[in-house]
């Protein structure tokens, strides 16, 4: 195996040995890692893509950090006062420093906070402003009120008060996310059009601080920020390369230029087994939407034929080899924790499973009550992007259906994502195949997809049930109902899977491998995915590992 992939990229040892070949760095702990694509901006109120979320993350730090048990941590904030009725949060922040020696204020906290729902930024993720509660948001992120209106406010130079609208009980939570992260007003207009475009124009308050970088950057490090208070691991350094190629990054991996290499679903399963193989869930669920407004998929005896009547396992084992698991449910694992600290799946309820025999059964008393005749056939196009991945899952679901459905014909339509997403906006598609991930750590960030003015409702399935519960647990609860609101959640749950509203098919995972020299890596299901304040590395030379 290694004979065989080092035959395919030899080349790419000497373009990364520019970076990665020992000297007299050696000394030093470097953590060497790889992304798939170019960071798009280290501004922590304009940043979207994992990447820059992942360099932002390893440089700031907000309220709140998510720890190695996937909890919200105390970071800036030392200590949090909740009012009676959970709508007024302050919090007394610790005495921490920017990296060029100047104090993190309430201030700074506020101007973050008014930047990220400031209209002219356009951000696309201000709609999380208006998730977190936060009062006037909405108003204030559509030009409709000033900045000032926004609800958060500095009441003394370390405390910072925040004002919701409704109790949110994954705030803390939120408040790890980069949109959230504080900005020194004075610096960042200093630096006007140059924000956040080199060293020289960012500011850390996290665990490393930019050392090099420009926009569209093929490599970059990162270093220690000697103004962050707190112990860390001993890695000193973070050098990044964007690496496109995965079976480059593997070569750089087994070549020691890489400490950690991401697989994709065939690698992943030549090295399944190996010291350094690892895989980690995202809340991330593939499934299919219908569309009710199309003829027959209104049944929803028809809807559960189709939902149970392909090989989840297959389709997890063979096409995704990534760790993958099947999915029966609608909230994947690791989506939110409970009031216990529970996550939603630990009460291990499924629905809809493959069963062939039962999906035949459905699909018989669908006919009848559609009234179709014998031989009579129905046909649904099945519209995927035009990745390889979601090709395959969709042309191993055709034919499962049309081998265990006789009678059910499934065409696939594939195209960019741009275009899949617009369609189904409109309603333009039959079936829709459809990868979610959570954008915050609550059930709701998948149960509210499915209300029935929700724009993400791409199948117009509707309930009266549904909506009220979910009403209730995004904006209908009081403090102390959170139990009340979790059991609202899961009969939501329950409700939307028994009648066939999407099609589960499966919770996505990343696969890598990681050098056993590495220790103290963090891999999170929402957010940040990959966290580094705690690495360390060992004095061990990788290239003497056997494989």
């Amino acid at each position: 195996m290694k004979k065989r992939i080092r035959g395919i990229v030899i080349s790419v040892a000497a373009a990364l040995c520019l970076w990665g070949c020992k000297g007299e760095e050696a000394e030093k702990y470097v953590l060497n890692l790889s992304l798939d694509a170019e960071i798009s901006t280290l501004d922590a109120q304009a940043a979207v893509d994992s990447a820059s979320l992942e360099v932002i993350g390893a440089t700031m730090e907000g309220l709140y950090r998510i720890d190695g048990e996937g909890n919200a941590a105390p970071a800036a904030a030392e200590r949090e006062e909740i009012s009676e009725d959970g709508l007024t949060r302050r919090y007394y922040l610790k005495e921490t420093y920017w990296s060029d020696g100047s104090r993190v204020t309430a201030d700074d906290f506020v101007y973050g906070f008014r930047r990220a729902a400031d209209p002219s930024l356009a951000n696309e993720n201000a709609f999380l402003l208006e998730i977190s509660g936060i009062a006037e948001s909405g108003p204030v992120s559509r030009g409709e009120a000033p900045l000032e209106s926004l609800g958060v406010r500095a009441a003394g130079e370390d405390v910072l008060e925040i004002t919701l609208d409704r109790p949110v009980p994954y705030f803390q939570s939120m408040m790890a996310f980069p949109l959230f992260f504080p900005a020194r007003q004075e610096f960042v207009e200093e630096c006007g059009q140059d924000y956040a475009t080199s060293p020289d124009t960012l500011l850390a308050n996290g665990p490393y601080q930019i050392a090099s970088y420009e926009p569209s950057a093929l490599s970059f490090t990162l270093e220690k920020n000697p103004f962050y208070g707190e112990e860390t691991g001993n890695v000193e350094e973070i050098r990044y390369q964007v690496v496109k190629d995965s079976q480059q990054s593997v070569l750089a991996f087994q070549d020691g230029i890489l400490d950690i290499a991401p697989l994709s679903g065939e690698q992943a399963q030549l090295w399944d087994g190996g010291r350094e193989y690892h895989s980690y869930f995202l809340a991330s669920l593939w499934y299919i939407s219908p569309n009710q407004k199309v003829k027959g998929l209104e049944n929803v005896n028809l809807r559960k034929a189709l939902a149970m009547s392909f090989d989840k396992e297959a389709i997890t084992g063979y096409i995704m080899r990534d760790g993958s698991a099947p999915a029966d449910f609608a909230v994947p694992r690791g989506a939110g924790k409970g009031p216990q600290g529970q996550d939603f799946r630990d009460d291990g309820k499924t629905w809809l499973e493959y069963d062939k025999l039962a999906a035949a059964s459905y699909w018989e008393q669908a006919r009848k009550e559609l009234g179709l005749k014998d031989g009579e056939i129905l046909t649904y196009t099945l519209l995927c992007e035009d990745t390889e991945t979601a090709s395959l899952i969709a042309q191993f679901i055709q034919g499962e259906i049309q081998e265990n459905l006789p009678g059910i014909a499934i065409e696939i339509e594939r195209v960019p994502k741009k275009v899949r997403l617009s369609r189904m906006k409109e309603g333009d598609y039959d079936l829709g195949l459809v990868r979610w991930g959570a954008d915050y750590e609550d059930p709701t960030a998948f149960l509210s997809m499915w209300t029935t003015d929700s724009p993400y409702n791409y199948g117009s399935w509707s309930d009266e049930e549904y909506d009220k519960r979910i009403g209730y647990a995004v904006s209908g609860f009081r403090r102390g109902e959170e139990e009340k609101r979790w059991e609202q959640m899961k009969e939501a749950e329950e409700i939307v899977m028994e009648q066939a509203a999407i099609f589960p098919i499966c919770q996505k995972a990343n696969a890598y491998l990681i050098s056993e020299e590495v220790t103290g890596m963090e891999f999170h299901p929402v957010g940040i995915n990959r966290i580094f304040r705690n690495v360390s590395k060992k004095n061990v030379d990788r290239k003497n590992f056997s494989w």
